[in-house]
């Protein structure tokens, strides 16, 4: 029984990290096109991710991305996006 838990646990999280990498992958691919919006969402099979994205300085956008999968469970980042170098350049998961 403990084993199915710490299974479904495990899944969980890598399905949260999984969809957080990929929603930071491309919030960087738009922002670099220029095409990402100042909020959004990104939908996946098991959840969905909502962004919003502001100016911390003329050079870096902050991009939070918060995470709801179908399970009822939130995970929330923080990105940070340089336009100069036209990536991303620091990434905070806040749980």
């Amino acid at each position: 029984m403990s084993e199915r838990r710490l299974y479904k646990e495990s899944e969980k999280i890598l399905a949260a990290e999984y969809y957080l990498l990929s929603s930071v992958k491309e919030a960087e691919l738009q922002m670099r096109e220029g095409k990402l919006l100042a909020s959004g969402r990104f939908t996946y099979s098991k959840g969905a991710v909502d962004y919003q994205r502001r100016a911390l300085s003329p050079a870096i956008e902050e991009i939070t991305l918060t995470l709801k999968l179908h399970t009822t469970e939130r995970w929330t980042g923080i990105a940070h996006y340089d336009k100069t170098q036209q990536k991303m350049v620091r990434w905070i998961e806040k749980n």
